[in-house]
């Protein structure tokens, strides 16, 4: 899996049961071209990443 610059904005694929996010759609390019991928979230991730927004 790329790693996914700071900043990048993915698109929620799937969520639990209460609407949290779980799964998360990336397209990075890497430098051989766009690589699409989704990776799982915790709910740690989401935290950081609302508290980055902010």
């Amino acid at each position: 899996m790329p790693v996914v610059p700071a900043g990048a904005e993915g698109t929620v694929v799937r969520t639990t049961l209460f609407g949290q996010p779980k799964r998360v759609a990336f397209a990075v390019s890497d430098g051989w071209g766009l690589k699409n991928f989704e990776a799982s979230v915790r709910p740690s991730d989401v935290r950081r990443a609302r508290a980055a927004g902010e």
